[in-house]
């Protein structure tokens, strides 16, 4: 009957590993929100990233298509007409790493969240 205060000390015991399970929860749950908010805000920048090299690419094509046109009337050298596919090439270079850094913060926010999507249209994702 009596036990000299072990249930009390056992009570107690289980509330403290209570109060610490509560804040190690807390912590994740904190944690998984501030991660989601971090990815939404990657994925922001993601956006207007690849909104600027989508301009640039747009802008180095019709470079490029003059500069051709200019070459092919002797306007302009060869040189000239080659430096401007070049700088497509770059551009265009410069969006599928846009593209890749989208879709890469895509994934990362449904880890974030917990979810695993469905892949819509036979799997192919568009952006």
């Amino acid at each position: 009957m009596f036990h000299g205060g072990a249930l009390r000390a056992q009570k107690r015991q289980y509330a403290d590993l209570f109060d610490a399970s509560e804040s190690a929860y807390r912590q994740t749950v904190l944690a998984a929100f501030e991660n989601v908010a971090d990815t939404l805000s990657s994925l922001e920048e993601d956006s207007n990233a690849l909104t600027q090299a989508r301009r640039a690419a747009d802008a180095a094509l019709q470079t490029h298509v003059d500069a051709q046109g200019r070459y092919r009337l002797g306007a302009i050298p060869w040189s000239a007409s080659l430096a401007a596919a070049q700088q497509y090439q770059s551009a265009r270079v410069t969006l599928a790493r846009a593209r890749a850094a989208r879709l890469g913060d895509t994934a990362s926010l449904f880890q974030a969240m917990g979810e695993i999507p469905s892949a819509p249209h036979g799997g192919l994702l568009r952006d």
